[in-house]
């Protein structure tokens, strides 16, 4: 055999290693994605005690007397909350509250590390490294969605899983047609309305404004009314006003130093 035979054989070799391992990779990473959708799936159906009202709030407004000061915290022992937290916190106590979309497919538990801030970046419900993570906040927010400003963090996720689809809220009549969230706590549920979809850069928003103050909080707003991405879109149907309490659901895009932003403010809380 002389020698041009045998580099051919070598090479021949080594690109057939290099296609059965990448063969073998990506079967594993759509076999490795279909599981994690399919568990997401089942804990949602597991963990559901009454779907949720799509479109009207699960109890009705409190009557609220002339005059009559609003609590502080509000709690109805009696509102059906349709989310067994019980048994959620049961596969792990850093549960403490749960997103859902409807119309799509973001209904997952929302976690917070008692230790490493970022510890469910690649983590998931049970603990175990996955590199889609889960859904989850930081303890720069408390438990209970009542600060002023709640980030939300989660993937862009290549399968469509987590918060790959909120990047789809850049799209008018998407956001017009799946405009409204819930956040479901072991006490409450808070009803929220989109208001924004923008591109931002990966500053800690948290770390740079004290949205305690009305005057940061209005810089905030007036960040993302400057951020030059031409794709921003802004929610025509709503009156938000500084102070109003926020949540802000953040995942990546494809510029590193940038994150998507889909803010929505709060309308109801039973």
């Amino acid at each position: 055999m002389n020698i041009k035979t045998k580099i051919r054989i070598a090479i021949f070799c080594i690109c057939l290693a290099v296609f059965t391992f990448a063969f073998v990779y990506i079967v594993r990473e759509q076999m490795d994605s279909h599981n994690r959708q399919q568990e997401s799936a089942q804990l949602a159906e597991d963990v559901r005690i009454a779907p949720a009202d799509e479109e009207q709030p699960l109890v009705e407004d409190p009557i609220e007397e002339e005059g009559e000061e609003e609590e502080e915290v509000s709690y109805d022992p009696n509102l059906e909350i349709p989310i067994d937290f019980a048994m959620l916190q049961e596969i792990n106590p850093d549960v403490h509250a749960w997103i859902y979309i409807p119309g799509t497919n973001v209904n997952y538990p929302i976690l917070q590390s008692t230790g490493y801030q970022e510890f469910y970046l690649n983590r998931n419900i049970h603990g175990e490294f996955d590199p889609a993570g889960s859904i989850f906040t930081q303890d720069f927010n408390s438990l209970d969605f009542r600060d002023v400003h709640t980030l939300i963090y989660g993937h862009n996720m290549a399968d469509g899983s987590k918060f790959s689809i909120l990047h789809r809220f850049l799209d008018g009549r998407f956001m017009e047609e799946h405009a409204i969230i819930y956040i479901y706590t072991p006490r409450n549920i808070f009803r929220y309305q989109v208001v924004y979809a923008v591109t931002y850069d990966d500053r800690h928003i948290l770390m740079s404004f004290n949205f305690d103050e009305d005057e940061e909080y209005d810089w905030f707003v007036y960040s993302l009314r400057n951020s030059p991405n031409i794709n921003n879109h802004w929610n025509p149907n709503t009156n938000w006003r500084v102070g109003d309490r926020l949540i802000t659901l953040s995942t990546c895009t494809d510029n590193v130093h940038q994150r998507l932003l889909i803010g929505a403010i709060l309308i109801d809380e039973f």
